[in-house]
């Protein structure tokens, strides 16, 4: 073998181990920015449904009248107490009002056939996992309570808002059946 055939040879295998490591690098590169880019879209995701969750909340800002207060796919007369206070037929007419920066507010029950009194409230707002329902409301009342420490309280999914109008459901039991209440706010 000549001098020059060997030379060449050689820069051959370099060349070859040269291109070898430059994929390899590439590679982890590559792999390197698929980790980088799912991290950041994973991110961005929860990122977004919190910020969705603010929205609502600051929808809720403001005074609410309870106009009334409905069992869908049930019929008769039902006396169902709600939130472990009165009766649903109370409720009726009560005056809520929901300040979104602290997640407080208050409820006046003004139905003459009721003891007239004000609740204080804490309630915040959740992604739901139902597919009927985008999100649900923790309600609370009580005193002195954060709302993002309540352990307990009542669950009601929000089933349409906009600026005039704010529906829930609550689901409940009575007479060992599953029934849905559901309450039809106008705001103030």
């Amino acid at each position: 073998m000549s001098k020059f055939n060997y030379y060449r040879t050689y820069i051959n295998i370099v060349n070859f181990y040269e291109v070898k490591f430059v994929i390899l690098n590439m590679q982890k590169l590559l792999f390197m920015n698929k980790i980088f880019l799912v991290f950041t879209a994973c991110l961005f995701l929860s990122c977004g449904s919190s910020k969705l969750i603010k929205e609502t909340e600051k929808s809720f800002n403001g005074e609410w009248i309870l106009k009334e207060v409905t069992y869908p796919d049930s019929s008769g007369f039902f006396d169902v107490t709600l939130f472990q206070t009165a009766s649903a037929a109370c409720f009726e007419s009560s005056l809520w009002k929901f300040v979104a920066n602290n997640n407080r507010g208050t409820v006046n029950i003004y139905n003459t056939d009721c003891v007239t009194q004000a609740h204080n409230l804490v309630w915040s707002v959740e992604e739901s996992s139902s597919t009927s329902y985008a999100y649900n409301v923790i309600l609370k009342m009580g005193k002195d309570e954060k709302a993002s420490k309540m352990k307990e309280g009542s669950r009601l999914q929000i089933k349409k808002i906009s600026e005039s109008l704010m529906i829930w459901d609550l689901n409940v039991q009575f007479q060992s059946q599953p029934m849905i209440v559901r309450l039809n706010f106008e705001r103030n």
